[in-house]
């Protein structure tokens, strides 16, 4: 039946001429279960989604108040000599300041605590 042809339809058994109509036949249930199993991987990737997007929110919110503190921090009053010590001191390494400069300023251990 290799060599034969259907009436209308080319060797291969395409329609020679016009659309070929694919009867819908019953569906499978794995079929069934692909649409609604789209849907809810789609539900899931967007309550991800908008979590990642709350957490980056939060975290963009605790470093804009890291950041300030720091700016605080960075602009206190020193002394003139402190100051000069701060400003040259190589960014990472410890600036000791006078004993006037350092009254009711946080300690390691003060903050540690807090």
């Amino acid at each position: 039946m290799l060599g034969a042809t259907i009436k209308g339809r080319d060797e291969h058994g395409y329609p020679l001429e016009g659309v070929d109509v694919v009867p819908n036949g019953p569906r499978t249930p794995r079929e069934e279960e692909t649409i609604p199993r789209l849907v809810q991987l789609l539900q899931d990737a967007n309550r991800r989604a908008d979590r990642a997007n709350q957490l980056k929110e939060d975290i963009h919110r605790k470093y804009l108040q890291v950041e300030k503190e720091n700016s605080a921090l960075k602009c206190r009053d020193f002394c003139e000599s402190c100051q000069k010590k701060a400003d040259t001191t190589p960014e990472g390494l410890t600036v000791e300041t006078c004993r006037k400069c350092s009254e009711n300023r946080q300690t390691i251990q003060s903050l540690k605590l807090e």
